[in-house]
């Protein structure tokens, strides 16, 4: 019903600690379940302007603009990228059919490049915890979650900021489960964020699964902070590396 709706929405704003104003966005659900949910928390997110790929803008289960629906391939993203490019977007957003993944490529002099879920969970990550410590909401001990195969890098970033990082199996019931323990212990306010390489990210408590809506908001809120401060996402990255040590990720699938 629309009351848990509602709900739901709020949970994924009330987590917000700026806007993302001035912020041009080109949308994709990939004909999926994202085309009611994403557009409306980015409109209370205050971008200036929001796009959707009209082709991929309603459910379709034939997906017939792009055989394999998933934005970790970049033929999914093909036709986003192009109308981020006609749109002159800062950023395009895509979540898979059932909106729990986000894929993300942000515009540079060279036109649109992809940015790999380790890439942007380790900026997430970055971000919360500066953000919570310069807001005063940061947790003794804070706990970021994250699976076996994801970036190492997200340990280095971490530990200024006093956070245990978790190693879990893959899948993200089990990055659930290690909430589903904090809170046994009435320990739930430790937990900043949750994510894999294969773009999920979590940063609540509310849900027990990855969230595209809210990891949506996340990137743009992040991506809106870093331009009102005349950074990059890749400059962001680059100066990570540049702090902790490069990192290379690549996958390969046999």
């Amino acid at each position: 019903g629309d009351d848990v709706t509602a709900d739901y929405l709020k949970e994924v704003f009330d987590r917000r600690t700026a806007y993302a104003e001035g912020l041009n966005v080109t949308y994709s659900p990939l004909n999926g379940t994202g085309y009611k949910l994403v557009p409306e928390i980015l409109k209370r997110m205050k971008v200036a302007k929001l796009d959707i790929v009209t082709e991929q803008s309603l459910p379709d289960g034939h997906f017939p603009t792009c055989p394999y629906p998933n934005p970790e391939k970049a033929e999914a993203l093909k036709l986003g990228l192009e109308c981020s490019a006609a749109n002159g977007s800062d950023i395009l957003i895509a979540t898979d059919p059932d909106c729990d993944r986000v894929g993300i490529a942000v515009r540079t002099k060279e036109g649109m490049k992809l940015m790999t879920g380790n890439e942007v969970g380790v900026l997430l990550s970055d971000y919360l915890l500066m953000r919570k410590k310069e807001n005063g909401t940061l947790p003794v001990n804070p706990v970021i979650v994250k699976t076996i195969v994801t970036t190492e890098l997200v340990r280095k970033v971490a530990a200024p900021y006093g956070a245990e990082i978790k190693d879990v199996l893959t899948g993200f019931k089990y990055i659930g489960d290690v909430i589903g323990k904090l809170e046994k212990k009435g320990e739930e306010n430790r937990y900043v964020l949750g994510f894999e390489e294969s773009y999920g990210y979590l940063s609540g408590t509310y849900v027990r699964d990855k969230d595209g809506v809210d990891g949506a908001y996340m990137i743009c809120e992040m991506f809106s902070y870093y331009a009102t401060k005349g950074i990059s996402l890749l400059d962001k990255l680059d100066e990570l590396y540049k702090t902790y040590g490069y990192c290379l990720n690549t996958l390969h699938s046999y």
